[in-house]
Order: structure tokens, then C-alpha cells, then sequence
């Protein structure tokens, strides 16, 4: 369909990561598509509308046969499902154990075994059983130890990547509480060494340990784990299993064990020597702000300039400028230069939700930084500031609670220091020491210090 061509190739052109598909643009699509007919106004009518849709409708089904048939290309799955029995319904059978042996042969040969691999293989054993009934030979030789194997293990490491999926996301959002608990329907599985020996099951097990417990020896020996299993680990996982362990040094410290600081940055260290920063061509744009910071915050000053060089290209083109003025204006802040900081935080647009409240709270810890005398309209960003903390929706429980104590904690700072309350700093610190959390602990305690010694 020439049409359809031209279409393609004006959205590609004109529309794709460039603008939105309004009603212009489809007048002018309609437009160049169709040169030969009368040119259409501003806005289609209902029947110029409906032949563009069309066209549409059938370019769309293009796309989703190409994704289809490339997945087909990248995975084993839909020759076992489809072409193997097919091959056995004909009477195939030497066809289909040369495939066979040929895809396991393959398989083996994958460095990595994970859900997937096994998936696979239970398949393949599934379809050669039936080969060995269709044949009769079920009686003089079987599969089903290998059968039975990979089933137990693709269904024990489907079933822990679960359990892990949903107390990842009860510990994120602090308010899902999820009744999964697979451990409970495994617990056979787990009885046989030679599934509790696999090393996923050992990694998957450990970090469903450490969400539970949040022990520092779980956390140990979760890194030992993710450095001697690392080579037979997917990439996916190895991401997902870091953060864990950065979760946990994070949540240490909101408990007030402040030099996990160090933890943290060693964690991001590894992770960018391992190429786990970035994630199917992009980096995350959160991730990306969470090195910067904490390289700031063990004063990694260059290292941080130079990440952010060198992944800066890797944010995505629609936010790319403002995150990189974000990150800019954190290392300046960081750095003491705080003017240059307010500035840049003053000049970012639209992201998300946390690097709002991390912009928020940079430009608050910049105002009383350069403050030189009480303002009323400081504190009134303060409590803004609070009650922005106390009502956001998509805040966690937790998060607020957090956020909320260090914004109280330090309009109580600002006031001790132009000297409008009297409030001591002996009764600030008992506050601060008395709270289960708090969003920056570490940074109060160093404004605490510098107003002792003042």
C-alpha cells in the first residue's frame, strides 16, 4: 500500500518524539498522503478523518506483526510451541530430533539459567515425551527426571521472582500489603539441595530475607553473593538485586546510622563499573540523580562531573536538559556554591515527583544557607514546604514522615539561627534523635554543629 509508505514515513519524519498527533497534524498528513485530492482545511471532516484512521489502523497492525516476528527471531519459545509438535503431527521425527537436540545443545551452552532457560527446557522435555509415546518407546527409555527437574526450577524461581516483586513494592509504596507468600507453597522444593544450591535460588532467597529482616549480615552477604554468582546472573536481576542492597544502606541511614553514606556510593560505584546503570538504552533518570548526590555527599566532586558527562546523552531527550541542569545545580550546592545552585534549580521545568521535592528542598536548603537575616517569607516557604509533605498523595507514609520531620527540624534551625525563638539547640537534637525518621539527618546534624560553634 504506497500510502501507507508515505504515512510511515511522515510520521517517522514529522511527528515521531517531535510533536504531538493533533488535529494539524493530521490535516497535514492527510495532506501529503493524498496531493492529488483537494487540500483539507485546518481540520478533517468525519470522512477525510476516517480514510486517514484507515491507513492507520492498518500501518499499526504492520508494527505489531513486525514486533511479533521479532520476538520469534529472539526467542526459543515459539518454535517449541509451534514448530515442534507440528513437526511431530507429520511424523518428523528425525526433524524434530535434530531440532531438539540442536535447541538443548544451545541452551546448555548459556552461561546464564535462569526462569527462562528452564521454561524452555521443561518445553522441550514436554514435547520429547510425547516423541517417545508417539514412537513407543516410553517404556524403554523416559525423560522424566529432566522433565520434572526443570518444571520445579522455573517454578520456584517464577514464584520467588514474585515474592521479591511484591515486597519490592510494599517496601517502595509503604501502603500495599500484598497476602503472596511463596515461600509457603515451596517450602518441598526448597528441601532438595540441589534446588536450594542453584544460584539464583540462593540470591533470591537472600534478598526476600533481607526485605524482611533488613539485617546487616543478610546484607553482606547478599554483595558476596551478587559478586561470586555475577557471571550466571541477567543483568535485569543483578540491577533489581543491587537497588535492594542500596534500599537497605538507605533505609539504615533514615535510622541513623549516617556512614552507610559510603555503602551507598561504593554500591553506585559498582554498578557503573558493571554497566548496570543504564536500563534498555536509557539510564533512570532517579538513579542518575541518587549517584550524583550521594558522590557529593562523600565529596566524589569530579567523579560526579565526569558521570554526569558521560551519561547525560543516555537521559531521555524530552527531560535530558533539566535533568542535567538538576544534577548541575546538586553538584554546585554540594560544592558551597550556593548562589550558582539556587540559580540552576530556579531554571528547571517539568520532570517528575522526586526530583520536584529534590529540587524543593535544595532551594530551601539554599535559602537558609544564604540567608543573612530572618525572613518571614523563608519561613512561609518552609511551611509550604511542609504541607506540601503532609498532603502529596504519591508520597509514602513513610517519605512523608520523613520529609515532613527534616522540614520541621529545620525551620526550628532557621529560627535558633537570627535568633527569633527560644528554642535551644540541646532541645533540636533531642527532636532530631528522638525521630524513627528522617529525610536528611546527616545535613542537620552538620547545621547543628556549625550553630554550636558559631
Amino acid at each position: 500500500d504506497k500510502y501507507i509508505n508515505v504515512l510511515f514515513e511522515l510520521l517517522r519524519e514529522t511527528v515521531l518524539h517531535k510533536r504531538s498527533y493533533d488535529a494539524a497534524v493530521q490535516a497535514k498528513l492527510y495532506g501529503k498522503m493524498f496531493p492529488d485530492s483537494e487540500k483539507p482545511k485546518a481540520v478533517l471532516n468525519k470522512q477525510e478523518r476516517n480514510v486517514l484512521q484507515k491507513k492507520i489502523g492498518a500501518l499499526k497492525q504492520l508494527a505489531e506483526q513486525f514486533l511479533m516476528i521479532e520476538a520469534q527471531r529472539q526467542n526459543l519459545s515459539p518454535k517449541v510451541d509451534l514448530l515442534y509438535p507440528a513437526l511431530l503431527e507429520r511424523k518428523q521425527s528425525k526433524l524434530f530430533r535434530r531440532h531438539s537436540n540442536k535447541d538443548i545443545k544451545q541452551l546448555n551452552l548459556a552461561s546464564i539459567q535462569d526462569a527462562l532457560y528452564f521454561e524452555q527446557r521443561y518445553k522441550i522435555e514436554a514435547v520429547i515425551m510425547d516423541y517417545l509415546h508417539q514412537n513407543g518407546r516410553l517404556m524403554e527409555e523416559d525423560n522424566l527426571q529432566d522433565l520434572n527437574h526443570h518444571l520445579d526450577l522455573f517454578y520456584l524461581l517464577k514464584k520467588l521472582d514474585l515474592q521479591v516483586t511484591a515486597l519490592s513494592l510494599q517496601w517502595v509504596s509503604g501502603k500495599k500489603d500484598y497476602e503472596i507468600n511463596s515461600l509457603k507453597t515451596i517450602d518441598v522444593l526448597l528441601e532438595f539441595p540441589a534446588y536450594t544450591e542453584h544460584p539464583l535460588v540462593q540470591l533470591y532467597l537472600t534478598n526476600i530475607e533481607l526485605y524482611q529482616t533488613q539485617s546487616p549480615q543478610t546484607y553482606e552477604r547478599l554483595l558476596v553473593l551478587l559478586d561470586q554468582h555475577s557471571s550466571v546472573t541477567p543483568t535485569r536481576l543483578r540491577q533489581h538485586f543491587y537497588a535492594n542492597a542500596i534500599n537497605h544502606c538507605t533505609h539504615q541511614m533514615k535510622s541513623g546510622h549516617l556512614n552507610y553514606i559510603h555503602n551507598i556510593f561504593a554500591l553506585y560505584k559498582i554498578m557503573h563499573e558493571k554497566n548496570l546503570i543504564i536500563e534498555e538504552d536509557f539510564v533512570p533518570i532517579g538513579r542518575l540523580k541518587n549517584i550524583v548526590i550521594t558522590a557529593c555527599k562523600v565529596e566524589e566532586f569530579e567523579w560526579a562531573k565526569q558521570l554526569l558527562e558521560q551519561y547525560r546523552k543516555s537521559v531521555q531527550k524530552t527531560v535530558r536538559e533539566n535533568v542535567y541542569r538538576f544534577n548541575l545545580g546538586a553538584i554546585a550546592f554540594y560544592q558551597k556554591d550556593f548562589e550558582t545552585a539556587h540559580e540552576k534549580f530556579s531554571q528547571i521545568g517539568p520532570i517528575n515527583l522526586a526530583y520536584d521535592v529534590n529540587t524543593r528542598v535544595l532551594i530551601l536548603k539554599c535559602l537558609y544557607e544564604n540567608g543573612s537575616a530572618y525572613h518571614e517569607p523563608t519561613m512561609q516557604g518552609f511551611r509550604t514546604m511542609e504541607r506540601f509533605f503532609k498532603t502529596h498523595k504519591s508520597l509514602s507514609a513513610r517519605n512523608k514522615r520523613a520529609f515532613k520531620n527534616f522540614t520541621r527540624i529545620l525551620m526550628n534551625l532557621y529560627r535558633i539561627r537570627h535568633r527569633a525563638t527560644k528554642m535551644t539547640l540541646e532541645r533540636i537534637r533531642e527532636k532530631l534523635d528522638q525521630q524513627d525518621v528522617n529525610s536528611d539527618k546527616r545535613w542537620l546534624l552538620e547545621k547543628i554543629a556549625a550553630l554550636e560553634v558559631a
